[in-house]
């Protein structure tokens, strides 16, 4: 959750951290992704963290096997409860041998008011399906995204892409909802949400990425945390809705996704995590998709 990730944040702030992590992802599309993962963060100086990460993306389907390796280090300094500034460089490495080999991100966040959180990046990704890696097609994004705690309960959210693709292609991808807590325990929380999300590609290039003419999804969620135990955090989100492509009728969609933390002391942080639906806006390629994330991090 939320919480529980700003809580690990401020706890392992100052200190030298190191994180395993593996996931998996399967599409209906027989796509299979394996992601193992290190990143390694350390104290440079007050306020200053710097980090440094290896990836592996492992892409396999009925054809062929690909993937992609993903070496990076940056830093990230605030600069007081205003602002925070934060930059990646990554050096990718395609097993065909194409594609661009640099990129990373580059981000400000900024709290010009106590409830209201804004930030603009500069990030650059490959794209990780078994086509999109076999031509070494990655994305550059410049993202902008707000958020405003109106009421006490009542949280909104907006934020707009400009998505640049490597092989020509341009995207416009953009987000809003607003949550509102209905209930709130020392163990429990409960949040009911309603969003839009719209995605729009100025080309149809059939390279294995999702690019369609116009893509809109909508519909309501329900977000619960539950603490059973001092060291233990469960959460849980249903999401269901409808989607439609342009031209087409609308459909419904669901998503249902979890998550299990456990921290049993200062020092380490257990998590698992996990998302299955079949909204076309959560794959790559605009299948169902499957997933899960195991991360072990321990603070020194």
């Amino acid at each position: 959750s939320e919480a529980v990730e700003l809580a690990q944040r401020i706890a392992n702030e100052g200190r030298s951290t190191v994180e395993l992590g593996s996931g998996r992802a399967d599409d209906s599309d027989d796509l299979h992704v394996a992601s193992p993962a290190i990143e390694i963060r350390w104290p440079l100086a007050p306020r200053l963290m710097g980090h440094a990460g290896w990836r592996t993306d492992l892409a396999h389907d009925a054809v062929v096997s690909t993937g992609v390796m993903r070496l990076s280090a940056g830093a990230r300094y605030r600069f007081g409860p205003a602002w925070t500034a934060y930059a990646t460089g990554a050096h990718f490495s395609f097993d065909g041998g194409f594609g661009r080999p640099w990129g990373g991100e580059l981000g400000v966040i900024n709290r010009p008011l106590d409830h209201v959180r804004l930030e603009a990046v500069m990030v650059r990704e490959p794209i990780v399906t078994r086509r999109s890696l076999e031509n070494g097609i990655s994305l550059l994004q410049w993202v902008g995204a707000g958020d405003w705690t109106a009421f006490p309960r009542l949280t909104l959210h907006a934020d707009a892409r400009a998505g640049f693709y490597s092989d020509g292609n341009r995207n416009e991808h953009t987000s809003a909802f607003a949550r509102v807590q209905t209930y709130s325990s020392r163990r429990t929380d409960l949040s009911l949400q309603v969003g839009l999300e719209q995605l729009k590609a100025h080309q149809d290039l059939d390279h294995g990425y999702y690019d369609p003419a116009f893509h809109r999804e909508w519909g309501p969620s329900a977000l619960l945390e539950w603490r059973p135990a001092p060291h233990w955090t469960l959460g849980g989100a249903l999401q269901t809705g409808w989607q439609r492509d342009k031209g087409d009728l609308a459909t419904s969609f669901y998503g249902l996704s979890g998550r299990v933390t456990l921290i049993p002391d200062a020092d380490w942080t257990l998590s698992l995590e996990g998302w299955h639906g079949d909204s076309d806006l959560q794959s790559a390629g605009g299948y169902r998709r499957t997933w899960w994330q195991l991360s072990v991090l321990r603070g020194f």
